[in-house]
């Protein structure tokens, strides 16, 4: 993303954004039709051929972006003293 942006943030890569920077972090050389389009949006593509496990690079990808939201869910407990908890928003890629 530093190639793209002056600066990268949690919030740029847990972004539906995000999903193709990883993709192409994890495998630079792998191409889907959807990244041809500059105004498609490819987090649901990646997100549905993770899941359906059709895509090995997208498996990866999505497993990846998991683990990143859940460490900055994590980080952001903390940060907030959540004792009670807190409710993850709905919408996601």
């Amino acid at each position: 993303m530093l190639r793209r942006y002056p600066q990268v943030s949690g919030e740029q890569i847990l972004s539906g954004r995000g999903f193709r920077t990883l993709h192409e972090f994890i495998a630079p050389d792998v191409k889907h039709p959807i990244f041809d389009d500059p105004d498609a949006d490819p987090a649901p593509f990646i997100t549905k051929s993770g899941l359906d496990r059709s895509c090995p690079v997208c498996v990866d990808t999505l497993d990846l972006w998991t683990a990143m939201y859940g460490a900055e869910a994590g980080n952001l407990a903390l940060k907030v003293l959540a004792l009670g908890g807190f409710t993850l928003p709905a919408g996601l890629p």
